[in-house]
């Protein structure tokens, strides 16, 4: 029995650690403060979760999986409402919620689509992602072909592919979190992200590279 709860608990750690994860700060614009008491709640058409505003307005969602959520932010009669926000189970979605001027007995309600950052600044690594949009454009049928315009990616003319001058071999291809060496028709693909150097913890090591899948939800 101990050893079933053992390998249970090994098999969703594995999964939450490759879950999507929003964060963020409430603040108020008219003072520019952050909010301190209030709820969050992000959810679809599949799942819904709230969590508390914390003392200093921070709020932050874990194991969230992969898909297009409406985040909503409720304290004190003021809502921020928005809507497709995009979470990837490898990464983190940095979204501040924002209330402007509260009106007497009136709930203000602000509904924005999410702003796509310039900067993120939870991705430090050296990487390059090549989403479903690009696939169209180019006209790329294979993974390969995209892992290959990535730069400092080589492919060999039997189609492997090479980071930084190391050996096919140690290149590894993760799919939603899992490592495998299936092949994914390219039009289940929502994007691909070619890690050639300072290669995250979590993906465990390797001399070469990583290329990971993340593939289209219910909901795309």
């Amino acid at each position: 029995m101990k050893k079933i709860l053992f390998i249970w608990s090994i098999a969703l750690s594995s999964i939450y650690s490759f879950a999507g994860e929003v964060t963020g700060v409430v603040k108020d614009l008219t003072s520019n403060k952050v909010v301190d008491n209030g709820t969050v709640t992000i959810y679809n058409s599949g799942s819904r979760r709230t969590t508390q505003i914390q003392i200093n307005g921070d709020y932050s969602f874990t194991g969230i999986s992969a898909g297009t959520y409406t985040v909503t932010a409720f304290s004190e009669g003021k809502v921020d409402t928005v809507t497709d926000v995009v979470v990837n189970t490898e990464g983190v979605t940095y979204l501040d919620l924002r209330f402007a001027v509260e009106l007497p007995g009136i709930i203000f309600s602000e509904k924005r689509k999410y702003p796509n950052p310039l900067i993120d600044p939870f991705n430090v690594y050296t990487s390059t992602i090549t989403t479903d949009k690009d696939f169209k454009q180019t006209g790329i049928r294979k993974v390969e072909d995209v892992a290959a315009l990535s730069a400092g990616v080589t492919q060999t003319s039997d189609g492997e592919i090479s980071i930084k001058g190391s050996r096919p071999t140690s290149t590894r291809t993760m799919i939603d979190g899992v490592y495998s060496e299936c092949t994914v028709p390219v039009t289940a693909i929502k994007y691909v992200r070619v890690y050639t150097a300072g290669i995250p913890a979590k993906f465990g090591d390797t001399s070469g590279g990583i290329i990971y899948i993340e593939t289209k939800s219910y909901f795309d």
